[in-house]
């Protein structure tokens, strides 16, 4: 990682000066009535802080993750039991993603050189300081923005791991305790697990199989060992072992064309005060219900698929003073556009660059190595959907922190990708001009870990590649 980027270029900080306004802005509006989760979550807090522990969950219908009522409660003891001022450390945090929208970019860029790539991480960090999803959830009472944190820092870490071509232990252990608290934060990526062990297996920074298997190792007991406490706790208090949460459970219940209402379906589960057993019936029912018409998981996939792109409304609805209250012309326009269609603008653009990727990758194979820091990312991304329309159709907001990288990346990477692949083309049909001889100097064939450690840049393009110059600049003003 090009840390000298990170320090010298200004246009970071001018971001999160507009990043931190548009937070105080929306913040600074009356104490909107708390709804859906938050209400949960506060009650919980101030159960921990009076000492209760988690008595809420023994007659709530799921048991949730246990870190952010904890980080809630906690900012609460430090705000005096003033619910306004308890927002301030999540702000905080909404600010520190914005840093690492930059700082994954810079990661996934690497250290090339050029106009498009010195702009690219500063645009990534201010589409992910306007994007208003992100602002409003900073002033929420929501695990969102904590998750997105520790989980985009488990990421930046790995990238900057992966940076280093070598073992690096203290940072494989760093990126799996922020990724083990993300787990104890939203219980989402526990299944992603395995693809991030695959990825450290697959990588191609270390050489011998050994090193390899121990990375991942290091990085599985690393992942493991915040969550392992919080899951003994539970086999011990209900005598059957939660591994984080039963939040699957209740889902595999609840929108799976249940026969019961949602008020017939939280009464019965509250009825049942050990949240194991609670599960172990949330779950018996919905499969049930899909074994009675298993058709339902293929229905409910383009209705989740609509929902994924549709504007909600509902959103602008949160930060004010009454859940129920009709948003201002001026709240309602500023979300249409930096909520709603900002979020559009994004994801396509993101899926763009990756099919472009993708594509060119398909006729290089050989330069799929080049791509790996870009893979973890995108992995994720399509993880992302099929988990969503499995259940109830949300975006979860921490995918909204890898548009923004991903789009430059993805473009970059792709137009990088072209261009070494026509130099190396050029340079086994003719034989070598002047041109194609410094590129072969400057090390464009070589791995882009080497050439990090080796304060490598791109290679010049070879002649007859300015239209793919050009079509940097495209991508430019596409992120």
């Amino acid at each position: 990682m090009n840390l000298q980027r990170f320090r010298s270029h200004p246009g970071l900080w001018l971001v999160v000066l507009l990043a931190l306004a548009i937070r105080l802005a929306l913040w600074a509006q009356p104490l909107h009535q708390p709804a859906n989760d938050e209400i949960e979550y506060i009650a919980v807090a101030h159960d921990l802080l009076a000492g209760r522990g988690w008595v809420f969950y023994e007659h709530y219908h799921w048991l949730r993750a246990p870190l952010y009522p904890l980080w809630l409660a906690g900012s609460l003891w430090l705000a005096g039991g003033n619910l306004h001022l308890a927002a301030l450390p999540n702000i905080v945090l909404s600010i520190a993603n914005v840093v690492l929208v930059y700082v994954l970019t810079v990661l996934l860029l690497g250290n090339r050189q050029g106009t498009p790539v010195r702009h690219a991480p500063t645009l990534a960090a201010l589409l992910a300081a306007v994007l208003l999803t992100l602002g409003t959830f900073a002033s929420l009472y929501m695990a969102e923005t904590l998750f997105s944190f520790l989980f985009t820092l488990a990421v930046v870490l790995l990238l900057c791991w992966y940076r280093t071509a070598r073992l690096a232990p203290g940072l494989l252990l760093a990126a799996g305790l922020c990724y083990g608290l993300a787990v104890l934060t939203r219980s989402l990526p526990l299944a992603f697990v395995p693809v991030v062990l695959v990825w450290l297996v697959l990588s191609p920074a270390l050489h011998g199989w050994r090193t390899r298997v121990l990375a991942a190792l290091l990085f599985g007991v690393a992942v493991a060992a915040p969550i392992a406490p919080w899951t003994l706790r539970n086999c011990a208090a209900y005598g059957s072992c939660i591994l984080v949460e039963t939040g699957f459970s209740y889902n595999m219940w609840a929108f799976n064309e249940p026969r019961e209402s949602m008020a017939e379906i939280f009464a019965t589960l509250e009825q049942i005060p050990n949240p194991a057993d609670r599960a172990d019936e949330a779950t018996r029912r919905g499969t049930e219900r899909l074994q009675e018409d298993p058709a339902i998981l293929l229905r409910k996939l383009y209705p989740n698929w609509v929902y994924l792109w549709r504007v909600r409304p509902i959103q602008d609805r949160f930060l004010m003073a009454t859940y129920y209250a009709d948003p201002p012309p001026l709240l309602f326009i500023a979300a249409l556009l930096f909520d709603d269609l900002l979020y559009l603008i994004i994801a396509i653009a993101g899926i763009v660059g990756a099919a472009w990727l993708l594509w060119r990758a398909w006729w290089a194979v050989e330069r799929w190595r080049w791509l790996w820091p870009l893979a973890l990312p995108l992995l994720w991304l399509a993880y992302i959907p099929p988990i969503t329309m499995l259940t109830h159709g949300r975006e979860p907001l921490p995918s909204f922190l890898f548009y923004p990288a991903d789009t430059a990346g993805s473009g970059w990477n792709a137009c990088d990708l072209a261009h070494r692949t026509a130099a190396t083309d050029a340079r086994h049909a003719a034989t070598p001009t002047r041109g194609t001889a410094a590129a072969r100097r400057s090390g464009a064939d070589k791995h882009p870990v080497d050439c990090h450690n080796q304060q490598h840049s791109a290679p010049p393009l070879p002649l007859g590649l300015g239209a793919a110059r050009r079509g940097q600049k495209l991508v430019s003003v596409a992120w």
